[in-house]
């Protein structure tokens, strides 16, 4: 009966950990995710590739992920 419940125990330690594993990685990605996100970001604010420029100083940017926006130079 002792060992029954000792192992009841281990699995919910077990579990418990597994649990706070994965939470612990999924924070991990997202804030990778943020990271990556701020640095693309960061480097078409510092190095803009302008794909078209249009009239009255507004020109086409790209995102590098085959999406653009249009902004005033």
């Amino acid at each position: 009966m002792l060992d029954h419940i000792i192992f009841g125990i281990a699995r919910f330690i077990r579990g418990t950990v597994d649990t706070v594993s994965n939470i612990v990685e999924t924070n991990t990605n997202i804030i990778s995710t943020i990271l990556s996100t701020t640095d693309n970001n960061a480097s078409i604010v510092n190095d803009p590739n302008i794909v078209e420029t249009l009239d009255d100083n507004w020109v086409v940017v790209s995102l590098g992920d085959e999406s653009s926006f249009v902004t005033k130079s």
